[in-house]
């Protein structure tokens, strides 16, 4: 009598390695991309224990009885995944806990809805947000037809310096990020308010990608020197829906002036890039009144601006435009068509076009942005 042997395993533990080796690629790379271009300790020793834990999973899944102690790969994969756990626990430690402030300004991450509460121990906090920039910058080369090797090079270059003085910073060295949080409006917002009484207050809206740690250190000097109250809504990744956006602005003021005791007088509304889809979006559907509006390298969709206008909301607002005329993403020219049919609405717009510079124009030329800001805030 003969019996059949049983099937080989061998296809199927070759389909599954073949299955297992595309997630451990992805995750080599990214821990080797963010190994190389880290600017922290902590941002290598992120990218490092990425590489470390795909070398433990790949010889656990990869090689037959790599996760058995008693095999050569089995003790390399279980002593590397304790390296790693090690490793996680150290940058635990040193994740910052989401408080700011010194003795001139208060700084805060606030959340609207008691549901939501800062993620200390999310990755975009194990690992710091500058390291993420530089990360994102290189990233960008492969997705964005647009960012070369120059242009990956310009935004660390105008962007990584602005991370550097926040680190150093009593006030905002321990904010950390909330790009973990960027996905949906959870009301949560980045208060910079000055010790004492506020001049008056700025609410800020961000971009593409989410709210930077780097806005909220580069126009503290708002705050510091000129009393002015400025809030930070994070918005999604950038994209401002509506009527979601309206209602995230007016959802802000309306806790700001509650939770920091500021008088009635009207904030200023800005955005930065995408952000002026959602100041475009607030002007034509939210219910506050603003003191003026500040458009930094921003998009204006003309069919929200139409809106704004054919409610009446642009008529007689002060305006202050900012913007490059290198910019690549948001030309000149189609900002200045829709700052014409705002004149054209009764609204007063105040220009400022800076030679030579492209979109990102905030991070490079915070200097000018600081200048011209108050000294159009004193005429209103």
């Amino acid at each position: 009598m003969t019996h059949d042997s049983p099937p080989s395993p061998r296809p199927l533990r070759l389909f599954a390695s073949a299955l297992a080796a595309v997630p451990l690629t992805l995750c080599l790379v990214a821990g080797g991309a963010l190994l190389l271009s880290a600017v922290s300790w902590r941002g290598s020793l992120a990218g490092a224990l990425a590489v470390l834990a795909t070398l433990a999973g790949g010889l656990a899944m990869l090689v037959p009885g790599g996760w058995r102690w008693t095999t050569r790969s089995g003790r390399i994969a279980w002593s590397s995944a304790g390296l790693v756990g090690l490793g996680l626990a150290v940058l635990a430690w040193h994740a910052p806990p989401g408080r700011g402030g010194d003795d001139r300004i208060a700084v805060q991450h606030v959340f609207t809805r008691p549901e939501h509460s800062f993620s200390r121990y999310a990755l975009t906090n194990l690992v710091p947000e500058a390291d993420q920039v530089a990360f994102a910058a290189e990233l960008a080369r492969l997705v964005d037809p647009r960012i070369d090797a120059a242009a990956a090079r310009r935004i660390r270059n105008v962007s990584l310096p602005i991370y550097e003085a926040a680190a150093a910073s009593a006030a905002f060295r321990d904010m950390g990020s909330i790009w973990a949080q960027a996905y949906g409006w959870q009301g949560h917002y980045v208060a910079v308010v000055p010790r004492g009484l506020a001049a008056g207050s700025i609410v800020f809206l961000h971009g593409s990608v989410g709210n930077f740690a780097s806005y909220w250190h580069a126009l503290a000097p708002l705050a510091r020197e000129h009393h002015t109250a400025l809030f930070f809504p994070s918005g999604g990744f950038g994209m401002w829906p509506l009527p979601a956006a309206a209602t995230a602005v007016d959802e802000v003021i309306d806790d700001s002036r509650r939770r920091f005791g500021l008088d009635a007088v009207a904030p200023v509304l800005a955005g930065i890039s995408n952000g002026g889809l959602a100041v475009a979006g607030a002007m034509a559907r939210g219910t506050q009144r603003f003191r003026g509006v500040v458009l930094i390298s921003t998009v204006l969709r003309n069919d929200l601006v139409s809106e704004g206008i054919a409610a009446g909301r642009w008529s007689g607002m002060p305006v202050l435009l900012i913007h490059g005329d290198a910019d690549d993403r948001v030309s000149l020219t189609s900002v200045l068509r829709e700052a014409d049919r705002l004149e054209a609405a009764g609204a007063r717009v105040t220009r400022v076009v800076v030679a030579g510079e492209d979109h990102f124009l905030f991070n490079a030329r915070t200097d000018l942005v600081l200048e011209r800001l108050p000294e159009w805030m004193n005429e209103l």
